[in-house]
């Protein structure tokens, strides 16, 4: 029995931070600062091209702020990327590490240097790492080849992860040894075929496909297949580190758990650890939303699972659960467990043409789809609040998802200016309308009045939540977007699901299973509602160790000192408030949470009280 525990206890984390994109510097870096037992936390840096890179940098701030190493080490970076962190941490902080004899001659003390060299080619590096990490010698890259076979656990826990990513590779090394997993390397799956298999489940319940079942048992053979063969015997566990795919579904002999290798897997795994270490709180707070579209909502047996382990609630439903209210809420409020009771799918929408001259001065021509999401905006009666979900069709005629045609296309600036130009130039205007019936990927959830489609911010008021998302097809997208958003669990479907079956998951989830780690919560609730059916269509992204644990100390107090936090941040927001809409949009965010505040207040005062 012990060992099976620590097989789902979260490891302790080192006060060491390492940011870099070189893949082989990090792992060398490695080799030299991991200790057993114990997790090296690795991120990639900031991506300064891209139009909000000032929220890259944030995120990384925010990330060591929740976090709070000891140190950082920036590796190799470029000019900009060293000078904008530079300004962004404590002098005394960082230091940059350019070759790995850098490391000699940092003032803060690290562990003593390894004694022995550990030679492996420049491929499979994730798979050198681990070997390196248990043999105690430095990682050393040479012109070899290298045989890639998997590396056994000291626990019955294999890190499987898809090639294509050599730094995704580095940080699921780190974590296989930090948890005692093994590690392998599967083929990597060209993003078009992995675009397809999603679509393929998405579609598996359309009308005209009369036979699910077949189609599922399809899928499920073809991801066996493309996985290759991952050394199952005697594991318990399966963590799979992949860009889109969903490995999980042809694995239901165990719990399964993915992490997304891309973007920002390295603060999507340190969150998750920071989340589940001695001193975090554990489920103080909770939000569920029931828009009243489904038949067997599930929101009245699990508000009963939480309530009587004395989970505070906000509880939206039925108009209450209208997209502005919906958004404040996702967004604003400080909470641990999020719920989604309703329907998800893509919405119909617009195939929209732009002709424009780049700033390059190239003549291009792109094709963007988009949906929409509209929230009243209270006592507005001539404004609405319009959320937007665009995806790339097609630039100067060539397939947007066709990864081979692309190769040899030269993109420059082309998506930047329109970015750019569509944000802040009124006259910029597409030259073709269509309507289309759906929007592939835009993933809207349905509330009372309209679609509500989440985009990649900041949500929970910077807290870090588990998201049950019990709605049909919300894997597609709403996975990534969430766990971008600093989710550290997301649980969605694959394709539909009937809503008793999504009414007994929750409950499961929150009750019977409650306290027992994610993956294995998910994995026993399936097991008990489609054993003998490959219908398994809810996926667990996140660590594997997430679990809903009851919390300690007064959660009204809690609960109430983390909106105070939530406020604090919107002040600083108010005062550098760039435009005279986001100044009236904070202001509005303030009202709001100062009124959430007065409820709790409420709630603390009749605690008391009695």
């Amino acid at each position: 029995m012990a060992r099976k525990r620590k097989e789902h206890i979260a490891p302790k984390l080192q006060s060491l931070l390492i940011i870099s994109d070189d893949s082989h510097l990090t792992a060398q870096m490695s080799s030299i600062l991991a200790v057993k037992g114990q997790y090296l936390p690795v991120v990639d840096c900031p991506r300064m091209s891209r139009d909000d890179a000032d929220n890259e940098v944030i995120r990384r701030t925010n990330m060591a702020a929740r976090y709070q190493p000891r140190s950082v080490f920036l590796a190799a970076p470029s000019q900009e990327v060293k000078d904008t962190l530079k300004a962004a941490f404590p002098e005394n902080m960082i230091d940059f590490i350019y070759s790995i004899n850098d490391l000699k001659s940092i003032q803060t003390p690290l562990v003593s240097w390894p004694v022995g060299k550990f030679e492996w080619g420049k491929k499979d590096i994730g798979l050198g790492l681990l070997q390196a990490h248990r043999s105690g010698q430095e990682i050393v890259f040479i012109d070899k080849v290298t045989e890639r076979l998997p590396v056994n656990p000291e626990l019955a826990h294999m890190v499987v992860c898809e090639d294509g990513d050599d730094f995704a590779q580095v940080i699921a090394a780190n974590y296989a040894y930090a948890v005692g997993a093994g590690m392998c390397v599967i083929p990597k799956v060209p993003d078009e075929e992995a675009e397809a298999l999603c679509e393929a489940f998405y579609s598996s319940s359309a009308p005209g496909n009369t036979n699910q079942t077949e189609r599922l048992q399809y899928l499920k053979g073809r991801l066996k297949k493309l996985s290759g063969e991952i050394p199952i015997k005697g594991k318990r566990l399966l963590t799979f580190i992949t860009r889109k795919i969903p490995w999980g579904f042809a694995y239901p002999e165990m719990p399964t758990t993915h992490l997304i290798s891309y973007p920002d897997m390295g603060i999507a795994l340190l969150n998750g650890i920071v989340a589940e270490q001695p001193n975090s709180s554990g489920v103080t707070f909770g939000v569920l939303i029931d828009p009243g579209q489904v038949e067997a909502s599930e929101i009245d047996r699990v508000r009963e699972n939480l309530g009587r382990r004395g989970v505070l609630l906000n509880i939206l439903r039925g108009p209450g659960a209208n997209v502005f209210d919906v958004s404040r809420h996702v967004e604003l409020l400080p909470y641990d467990f999020l719920l989604f009771s309703t329907h998800c799918g893509d919405a119909d929408g617009w195939r929209w043409t732009y002709e424009y001259t780049d700033s390059e001065g190239i003549e291009r021509t792109l094709v963007v789809n988009i949906a929409i999401g509209v929230g009243n905006i209270p006592d507005e009666r001539d404004m609405l609040e319009v959320h937007s979900f665009v995806n790339f069709e097609s630039l100067d005629g060539i397939d947007w998802r066709d990864e081979k045609a692309k190769e040899n296309q030269y993109v420059g600036t082309a998506i930047l200016d329109y970015i750019e130009r569509s944000k802040n130039d009124d006259k910029f205007e597409p030259v073709k309308k269509e309507e289309i019936d759906r929007v592939p990927g835009s993933s809207v959830l349905k509330m009372w009045d309209h679609n509500y489609i989440p985009v990649e911010e900041q949500i929970a008021g910077g807290q870090l939540p588990v998201i049950l998302n019990n709605a049909c097809l919300s894997w597609h997208r709403l996975a990534s977007t969430f766990i971008f958003s600093n989710a550290r669990a997301y649980v969605g479907t694959l394709f539909e699901v009937l809503d008793s079956q999504a009414h007994e998951i929750a409950v499961s989830i929150t009750g019977k299973y409650f306290g027992k780690p994610l993956a294995v919560a998910l994995w026993r609730a399936q097991n008990d509602i489609y054993a003998g059916s490959e219908k398994r269509p809810y996926i667990l992204v996140g660590p594997h160790f997430q679990r809903l644990r009851i919390a300690r100390g007064d959660k009204a107090k809690i609960v109430y000192e983390r909106m105070k936090k939530v406020c604090v941040n919107l002040g600083r927001s108010l005062k550098v408030a760039k435009t005279e809409y986001a100044t009236k949009m904070t202001n509005e965010h303030l009202e709001y949470m100062k009124n959430q505040m007065e409820s709790v207040y409420d709630l603390m005062k009749n605690l008391y009280q009695r």
